[in-house]
C-alpha cells in the first residue's frame, strides 16, 4: 500500500468515528488546578412548625419553656450559626443563642427583626433540642396582652442558605394595675389604669370605666368649654353656656345652667 493510500484510509476510519460519535455526551475534564467539589448532602427538618405557650402573667415574672427538635437527615454534618426573630421577640428566649441584637426604635413592628449567633453543630443523621421560653415580663398595649405572636427562624448560612422556621405564640396575660382583673382573662381594658376594669363602675369622667366600649351619654362635652353633661353642663352645644358662665341679661338664655333664665343681677 502506498503512502497516499494509508492516508486516504486513515482519513476514512476517522470519518467513521466522527459520523458515529455525533451527539455524543463529553465528559468535563477538571483542571489541573482544582477538582471538582459536590453539593454537600443536607437535609434538615424540625419536628414542629408551631408553638402555642399558652398563658403566663407577666406581672409575675412566669415563663413557659417548650423544645424543639431539628433533625439531619443528611449525609454532611451541619453548623446552625445564628437565629432571627420577628414580632414581640422581646418576649422570648432561645437558649444556646447569645448576644440579641435589637432592632432600630425607627422600625415599624412589621419590620422587627432581632438576631443572635449561635453555634449549634449536628452530626449527619443526629438531632439537637432547644428550648425556648415565654417571658412575657413586659408590660404591653393591652390590645396586643391576648397575643404576643413571633416567630424564630434557625439559620444554616454554613451549609449554604438555609432556614427552618417555627412561629410562636403565648398570652401574657398580668394585672400590672392591681385591680383584681386581668388584662386577657378578664378582658381588662386598660391594665395600667385601677379606674377601669369590667366591674368598675361608671362614674362622671368620660371614660369607659367598667370596659365595656362605651362611654355614657352624659359623660360627653361636645363643646369643649371643660364641662361634662354629667357635671351640669345645660347646652353641651354651647360652649359659651355652662355652670361657670357668667348671666347675660334679658338674652333669653341660662347662661350659667342654674335653672333660671335672666335671673337679676346683683
Amino acid at each position: 500500500m502506498t503512502r497516499h493510500t494509508q492516508a486516504l484510509s486513515t482519513l476514512g476510519i476517522l470519518s467513521v468515528a466522527l459520523t458515529l460519535c455525533v451527539g455524543c455526551e463529553t465528559t468535563e475534564i477538571p483542571s489541573a488546578e482544582g477538582h471538582f467539589t459536590p453539593e454537600p448532602d443536607v437535609e434538615l427538618a424540625v419536628d414542629v412548625d408551631s408553638i402555642d405557650f399558652g398563658s403566663a402573667r407577666a406581672d409575675l415574672g412566669e415563663t413557659v419553656t417548650r423544645s424543639v427538635s431539628i433533625s439531619n437527615l443528611g449525609t454532611s454534618d451541619v453548623l446552625m450559626d445564628g437565629v432571627f426573630q420577628e414580632g414581640l421577640y422581646e418576649n422570648y428566649v432561645v437558649d444556646a443563642c447569645e448576644g440579641y441584637e435589637a432592632p432600630a426604635e425607627d422600625e415599624t413592628p412589621a419590620e422587627v427583626l432581632a438576631s443572635a449567633s449561635c453555634e449549634i453543630s449536628i452530626a449527619a443523621g443526629g438531632s439537637v433540642s432547644i428550648d425556648i421560653t415565654f417571658a412575657p415580663t413586659v408590660q404591653v398595649d393591652p390590645a396586643t396582652c391576648t397575643d404576643r405572636s413571633s416567630s424564630v427562624t434557625f439559620s444554616f448560612a454554613s451549609n449554604g442558605t438555609r432556614e427552618l422556621s417555627v412561629s410562636l405564640s403565648g398570652i401574657g396575660d398580668s394585672d400590672f394595675d392591681d385591680d383584681g382583673a386581668l388584662c386577657s382573662a378578664d378582658n381588662d381594658c386598660e391594665d395600667d389604669d385601677a379606674s377601669k376594669s369590667p366591674s368598675g363602675t361608671e362614674i362622671c369622667d368620660g371614660i369607659d370605666n367598667n370596659c365595656d366600649e362605651e362611654v355614657p351619654a352624659d359623660e360627653s362635652d361636645a363643646d369643649r368649654d371643660g364641662f361634662l353633661v354629667c357635671e351640669g353642663d345645660c347646652d353641651d352645644d354651647n360652649r359659651d353656656v355652662n355652670p361657670d358662665a357668667e348671666e347675660v341679661d334679658a338674652d333669653g338664655v341660662d347662661n350659667d345652667c342654674d335653672g333660671e333664665v335672666d335671673e337679676a343681677s346683683d
